[in-house]
């Protein structure tokens, strides 16, 4: 089969421990060099925060918050004895791997059609369905990586991560706007400062299309933004917001990604990654009948260093 994403390979037997593996004969496809491609439903923030770091080694990963000293009138006299206050605390902030599946099935007359698929290109039904579900994965994805809340109760339930809204939240960096509309001044001291204050600097900023136009007219009333002196063009949208606090992309968020179409959210990058235990991958199932199936899924999960690398304002005026 044409792979549409990846490259196949084979789960091979094994030796641990003096016990001898055997070989399944199941057939894998690699699904990862095609989680971070645009398509018409592209998924910015997966793009971003999937760097292609080593994987996790647990489903319950843990990592550690520094803080520094507060600043203070630093001076010793000379000749002074050295002098030991408590060590910088560290917290530790853990997080919870979710297993994200999609199933795609053909039935055998079915796979035998081949679909016109642009140029001289023919495309089966069994890749078109195994890109439409990878597709849709990457969606899911996406939306774990905004909404989910943190779940895991017993092996019996499904273990959820915990989403860049809640982990916010839990930093006190989830403003409740209060109906407000959104104006500069509410952007410039919440979206930057809070993070600012916290030793962050905001680097991009997320938003559906309804606040987004909001964030166009932020200029002081000027319609014209910018002007392409190579094309002559007027461009009316901003695409990149400079202050004291520092210069952030900003971007675009489909309805579908956000907890409502309310809530804007910015953070500095650095701090904020989604990390795999299980790569994404597809894996074919032996048929007991007359049908191809297929089980594309991945297991991971969001690593944010710091909560309050970023902030939320949400219950805009729509």
């Amino acid at each position: 089969m044409a792979a549409p994403y990846g490259t196949s390979f084979d789960f091979g037997g094994t030796v641990a421990s003096n016990a001898a593996g055997y070989d399944t004969g199941t057939r894998v496809l690699d699904m990862m060099p095609g989680i971070t491609l645009l398509d018409p439903a592209k998924t910015p923030l997966l793009s971003m925060l999937n760097r292609g770091a080593p994987l996790l080694k647990t489903s319950t990963p843990n990592w550690l918050n520094d803080s520094l000293d507060a600043i203070g009138d630093n001076a010793i006299s000379e000749g002074a004895d050295y002098t030991f206050t408590d060590p910088s605390i560290s917290t530790r902030t853990q997080n919870v791997c979710r297993t994200i599946e999609k199933t795609a099935k053909v039935s055998t007359v079915t796979e035998a059609e081949q679909h016109y698929d642009g140029g001289s290109n023919t495309m089966s039904e069994r890749q078109h369905q195994l890109k439409l579900k990878f597709m849709a994965l990457k969606r899911d994805v996406e939306w774990a990586l905004i909404n989910s809340e943190i779940a895991y109760t017993s092996e019996a339930s499904a273990p959820k991560n915990r989403g860049i809204i809640e982990a916010m939240d839990d930093a006190s960096h989830k403003i409740d706007a209060s109906a407000a509309n959104l104006s500069e001044t509410l952007f410039k001291d919440n979206i930057m400062k809070l993070p600012y204050d916290d030793g962050a600097e905001v680097t991009d900023v997320f938003a559906p299309y309804s606040q987004h136009v909001d964030i166009d007219g932020f200029t002081a009333g000027i319609g014209t933004k910018y002007i392409d002196s190579n094309q002559r063009e007027h461009i009316d949208y901003v695409n990149v917001y400079d202050t004291l606090l520092g210069r952030v992309q900003l971007h675009v968020l489909r309805d579908e990604y956000m907890p409502d179409t309310e809530t804007i959210f910015g953070f500095d990058r650095q701090f904020w990654e989604w990390a795999w235990l299980i790569p994404v991958h597809a894996r074919e199932v032996s048929p007991t009948g007359h049908y191809w199936a297929n089980v594309i899924t991945g297991t991971g999960t969001l690593i944010h260093r710091n909560g309050k690398a970023g902030a939320c304002l949400h219950n805009l005026a729509a």
